[in-house]
């Protein structure tokens, strides 16, 4: 009996939620400025392609920043997930993973000092893309 009250009861939520959501898309306006493609045509680039991002980043991260803040021993891959802009700009910054010892906030004050990209491009045209940036952190006894 108890499994039939809670079917019933999640019935009534999904299409009660159901009507409400639907309410809410038929006023939404999108405009392309507005959308933010996972998948396109042509990735986004930094200028000076992998090499040219690769020479920012050792320039600009301070890898011993976990090391300073008392991380244990180990390997430690942060990932932050970032859009470029058709315009070439990045932002909306937001770490994917959660280690702490300052590597995340550390690899997003970097990225903050990114030059322009060239965007990303979906049919000849220059939209706005996620990108995710991996950086890995080695912290070792001295």
């Amino acid at each position: 009996m108890n499994k039939l009250k809670l079917i019933i009861l999640l019935l009534c939520a999904i299409s009660t939620g159901y009507g409400q959501e639907h309410h809410k898309y038929d006023t939404l306006k999108l405009t392309t400025d507005s959308i933010v493609l996972i998948k396109v045509e042509v990735e986004a680039e930094a200028e000076g392609g992998k090499k040219g991002w690769s020479d920012f980043l050792e320039r600009n991260l301070n890898l011993d920043v976990p090391y300073f803040n008392s991380a244990p021993r180990g390997v430690y891959k942060v990932i932050v997930r970032f859009i470029v802009y058709k315009d070439g700009t990045i932002g909306d910054f937001k770490a994917l993973t959660k280690h702490g010892y300052g590597m995340e906030k550390e690899v997003i004050r970097a990225l903050k000092l990114s030059p322009k990209w060239k965007p990303a491009l979906q049919n000849g045209t220059a939209v706005n893309a996620y990108r995710n940036q991996p950086v890995a952190f080695f912290v070792r006894e001295d």
